[in-house]
C-alpha cells in the first residue's frame, strides 16, 4: 500500500512513528527523525524574512517541495520539486487551500497515496489555525470520499466537533445533559503528550513574528 505521513508542528507530533515516507511542513525539520520531503507554500517575501537552521535542514531533508524555487534554499544542494499547482487545481476543480497542510493533502491524493497518517496537525489554537482548520478538514473529506484512509491522532482537534461527538446526540438523561454542558471546547486535546508551550507565528503590522503563547494544548479554554 502506498502510504505517507504528513507531519506538522502541533503537540501530537511526539506520537509520530516515522514508519513510512514522511513529509514535514516548515519548521518540522528541527525535530523530525525522518524527513523525505519538506513542504513550504508561504509567499516568497515571508520565506526570505524567516531564519532557518541550514545545517539541520541539509542534514535532515531529502527533497524540498515548493510552489517556486525560494532563493534562500537554491544553493543547499537539496533537490527542489516544484509543486504541481496547475495540475492539482485542474484535477480537483478547486482552489481551496487554507494552509500548507491542505496543499500536502492534495499532493498526496494527486500522487495516488492510499493511506495518510497525520501527526502534529492539531489546529486547536485561537490564532491562524482556527482560520485554516476548515481547509484541512475539506481535504480530509476529499481523501476519504476517494477511498483513501486518513489516520489522525486522538489528541488532534482536526476533523472533530467541539466536544468530539456528533451534533444532536446529547443523551436522554438529565445527568448526561449536564455532563455535556460541563465539557469545555477542545477538551479532548488535553491528552497530548507534549509539555512545552506552543509558539505561534502571528502577523504584527506587515511582518510575521514568533510569539511565545505560554499555553499548552487546551489551556486557551481553561481560563
Amino acid at each position: 500500500m502506498k502510504e505517507c505521513i504528513i507531519l506538522g508542528c502541533g503537540p501530537t507530533r511526539v506520537e509520530c512513528k516515522y514508519h513510512c515516507e514522511t513529509w514535514g511542513v516548515n519548521g518540522t525539520y528541527g525535530f523530525a527523525k525522518r524527513l523525505d520531503k519538506l513542504f513550504m507554500t508561504d509567499e516568497v517575501s515571508e520565506v526570505e524574512k524567516t531564519w532557518y537552521d541550514m545545517l539541520v535542514i541539509k542534514k535532515e531533508t531529502k527533497t524540498f517541495v515548493f510552489p517556486v524555487a525560494y532563493p534562500t534554499f537554491k544553493n543547499l544542494g537539496i533537490p527542489i520539486e516544484i509543486y504541481p499547482m496547475d495540475e492539482i487545481i485542474a484535477k480537483f476543480k478547486t482552489r481551496f487551500f487554507s494552509n500548507s497542510i491542505a496543499y500536502m493533502m492534495a499532493y498526496a491524493l494527486y500522487h495516488n497515496y492510499e493511506r495518510i497518517y497525520l501527526y502534529g496537525i492539531d489546529m486547536m489554537t485561537s490564532t491562524t489555525y482556527i482560520q485554516e482548520k476548515g481547509g484541512v478538514e475539506y481535504w480530509i473529506g476529499r481523501a476519504e470520499q476517494a477511498g483513501v484512509e486518513v489516520i489522525n491522532t486522538k489528541g488532534s482537534a482536526t476533523g472533530k466537533t467541539w466536544n468530539g461527538k456528533m451534533y444532536g446526540y446529547w443523551g436522554q438523561l438529565q445527568e448526561e445533559k449536564l455532563k455535556e454542558r460541563l465539557l469545555a471546547p477542545w477538551d479532548m486535546i488535553r491528552v497530548s503528550k507534549a509539555s512545552e508551550p506552543q509558539d505561534e507565528w502571528i502577523k504584527i503590522g506587515q511582518e510575521y513574528k514568533l510569539v511565545k503563547t505560554q499555553t499548552r494544548a487546551g489551556e486557551e479554554i481553561a481560563k
